[in-house]
Order: structure tokens, then C-alpha cells, then sequence
């Protein structure tokens, strides 16, 4: 999901597959550059941050800006990194 500019929608539309159908994984992939103070990150179960800046790639490259977390049980988050595309 996506909603930048209704976060507490989209926490509420989270919260509802949470309830409703928990075997679905829901995530939030957000242009800011941090987490919106607006949202119960334990409805989420992966939350990106940060705009896409193709000088810096996506989430495979090192350079890039952008973080992808993974939200634990009791929502404490953990970072994830991918690993780099082949180069071939």
C-alpha cells in the first residue's frame, strides 16, 4: 500500500486485513523519509521508507537512501538489506 497523504486511512485499511484475514502480509511502501507518527506499525508487517532517487538506486543498491524494515512481533523493527543484483 501506498497513501502518503492519508497515512491514518491506510493504518485503518491495515488494521482491518490484520483482523480480518491474518494470513495476508501487509507492507507500506512510503516516499518520506520516515515512518509516519500517525500509524500502528505492528498493522504492518514490512514499512519502506524514502523516495526513490535513481542517482542512488533502489534497495539493492548500497548507495540507495531508501530502508526497508521488517516489523517484528510487538512492532519492534528490523532492518533489512538486500543483496545486490548480479552485475551480469
Amino acid at each position: 500500500m501506498g497513501g502518503d497523504q492519508a497515512p491514518e486511512q491506510v493504518d485503518v485499511l491495515a488494521s482491518y486485513i490484520r483482523k480480518n484475514f491474518p494470513h495476508l502480509k501487509t507492507a507500506w511502501y512510503s516516499g518520506r523519509d520516515e515512518i509516519s507518527s500517525a500509524i500502528n506499525i505492528s498493522n504492518f508487517d514490512f514499512i519502506k521508507v524514502g523516495p526513490y532517487i535513481a542517482e542512488k538506486g533502489g534497495l539493492r543498491s548500497p548507495e540507495t537512501n531508501q530502508v526497508f524494515y521488517v516489523v517484528n512481533a510487538g512492532g519492534a523493527l528490523t532492518r533489512y538489506h538486500f543483496t545486490p543484483k548480479n552485475s551480469f
